[in-house]
């Protein structure tokens, strides 16, 4: 599995500095770096083992395709944990509950820690007043033109970002970009790829429904794939320059993997959060500069770079930016949508300010049988009803007919007895149907034709 460990977002303070103690997107299977880096002055907590061996064992499960079980396991240890343990496993725990289409509740669990109020907003905002509005997949494709690199990132509990990343590749594949690389990807990509579908050993996030589609129509739309991923990381060195070492990595293996024998390729990259970002970020004891940073600089290459993490809906007011909530207000958010300054210059704010070419402001939504409606994405997914009734808490999949066991279903949504019924997204197709309880158990109830 691949090893990951971004910084969660809205952790920089205004000078785009790291705070001491911030909080980490939390890596799957490389438990020495998450004990060494879980916080970077700090001695280490006391009960950071036990929530290691908590989120050890439910990643066992879910890499075996056991959802349900994973996430039961990772709900029962976060309520039965302390407050040490809760704030160790509740990213991950958020990511689970995304994984399984809960979307509410990945974003609930994310902002569980916000306890400040939203200030005020201000009555006029001289950029986002002055800026014109633009359709955000519109204006990365004009932008990409004559471009060789972009970049694009995401949160990896917010499934939304992968639906939009599902357009942007297939707008940027009619421009003439060839490779598609993935944070997420494991490894032997390259030999899974030719399957024609993403299967469990693909990668960690593309389990997720959304992710694993993405990659699905990356094959279907003739994208070369590259795992660029660090796989190395000292033991002996501070947490700080450990986090350097794995930027150095991924810039490294995009070059070895794609730019040494195609030096002129035209080339998507989709990660987390702050790989994106173009330029460093002061920490204590030094500075981290990022993938985007260090592939500019080994390749002269200057990538577009675009932010859709920060101008995002979340749970609680005081979760969003500024921004975010005046252009929401506003009502000027009625897609995923881009600001144009008066000089030309798209607005970013935050910590992506500066450092980033883009930033994508996600419109709210509505709910469509307990689902956002951003899953339609312009007709190509459809709500689907199904008359499933379980007795006890369970997991209902929906695999593409003739993708093997190991697949990644398109959709799945937890069912509960008596709860009103949520609906399945799914594309045009035949699916099978497929329960799964808490122990891991699973099997075949049916099948659905979507028209």
């Amino acid at each position: 599995m691949h090893r990951l460990f971004p910084w969660r977002g809205h952790q920089f303070d205004a000078e785009g500095t790291v705070p001491k103690r911030s909080q980490y997107q939390l890596p799957m299977n490389l438990i020495a770096l998450l004990a060494a880096t879980c916080s970077l002055a700090q001695d280490p907590q006391p009960q950071i083992p036990k929530a290691m061996e908590a989120l050890n064992a439910s990643m066992k499960f879910v890499t075996a395709g056991k959802y349900f079980q994973g996430l039961s396991q990772l709900e029962k240890s976060f309520d039965e944990g302390d407050a040490e343990v809760k704030s160790f496993i509740d990213q991950m725990l958020a990511t689970l509950y995304s994984f399984v289409g809960d979307e509410q509740k990945a974003i609930e669990m994310f902002d569980a820690s916000i306890k400040n109020e939203a200030s005020p907003l201000p009555d006029k905002h001289d950029v986002l007043d002055s800026a014109a509005r633009e359709n955000a997949l519109d204006a990365i494709v004009k932008a990409s033109k004559g471009r060789q690199i972009v970049i694009l990132n995401e949160a990896h509990h917010v499934p939304l970002n992968r639906g939009f990343g599902l357009q942007v590749a297939q707008s940027l594949r009619k421009e003439g970009f060839e490779y598609f690389a993935a944070e997420t990807f494991a490894e032997e990509i390259t030999d899974q790829w030719p399957k024609g579908y993403p299967s469990l050993n693909s990668g960690f996030y593309s389990k997720e429904p959304a992710f694993g589609d993405l990659f699905r129509q990356a094959m279907k739309l003739g994208y070369k794939p590259a795992a660029y991923e660090a796989r190395r990381f000292a033991s002996d060195v501070p947490p700080l320059e450990r986090m350097n070492q794995r930027e150095a990595q991924q810039a490294e293996n995009l070059i070895a993997k794609i730019l040494k024998d195609n030096p002129k390729a035209r080339v998507l990259i989709f990660c987390g959060y702050h790989h994106a970002l173009e330029a460093p970020v002061k920490s204590a004891g030094g500075e981290i500069k990022w993938m985007a940073n260090r592939l500019k600089e080994a390749t002269g290459i200057d990538p577009l770079t675009i932010d859709q993490t920060d101008a995002i809906p979340h749970s609680k007011p005081a979760g969003e930016t500024m921004e975010y909530r005046y252009a929401t207000a506003k009502g000027w958010v009625t897609q995923p949508t881009v600001f144009r300054k008066t000089d030309g210059v798209y607005a970013v704010f935050g910590p992506y300010s500066g450092r980033v070419d883009m930033q994508v402001f996600h419109p709210r939504g509505n709910l469509i049988g307990g689902r956002p409606d951003w899953w339609l994405l312009g007709g190509y997914r459809k709500p689907v009803v199904h008359k499933v009734e379980v007795g006890a808490r369970s997991l209902l999949q929906a695999f593409v007919e003739g993708e093997s066991a190991d697949a990644i279903p398109m959709d799945q949504i937890v069912l509960e007895p008596g709860a009103p019924a949520r609906l399945l997204m799914l594309p045009m197709g035949n699916y099978r149907l497929v329960l799964q309880d808490a122990s891991g158990e699973s099997k075949e109830i049916g099948k659905v034709k979507v028209e």
